[in-house]
């Protein structure tokens, strides 16, 4: 049985990123967690590849904004899309693939599954 594919899910609160995780499940993707925008760029320069990183905004030690700019920078990193799922609205829309407000899960279930069906 092949691998599923990965998304990295980052957010500081345990309820949303058990939440954000879950969604990523059932969408057929195998996520992994992080729980700032730091210890998410830190993953993902040890060497996972997710196809789909989904985030926060609002976070300590490195924001989501943070975290996008210096994924967007990296050669190896700069084509995995990046949702984000925020209560704050977007300053620059182009920053991120997809940005929706929490509590969003069909829609962001959506993005997943498609994520998914590509990667898979």
């Amino acid at each position: 049985m092949p691998e599923l594919p990965s998304a990295l899910v980052v957010d500081d609160d345990p309820v949303s990123l058990m939440l954000l995780s879950a969604w990523a499940t059932g969408a057929g993707l195998k996520p992994a967690t992080a729980t700032d925008g730091l210890q998410a760029h830190r993953i993902l320069l040890s060497g996972l590849k997710p196809a789909v990183i989904v985030t926060d905004i609002e976070m300590p030690k490195l924001d989501g904004h943070a975290l996008i700019k210096r994924v967007r920078e990296n050669v190896a990193l700069s084509t995995i899309p990046v949702i984000v799922v925020s209560s704050q609205p977007p300053e620059d829309e182009h920053e991120a693939d997809h940005w929706f407000g929490k509590g969003d899960s069909a829609r962001v279930t959506s993005v997943l599954r498609a994520v998914a069906a590509a990667a898979g």
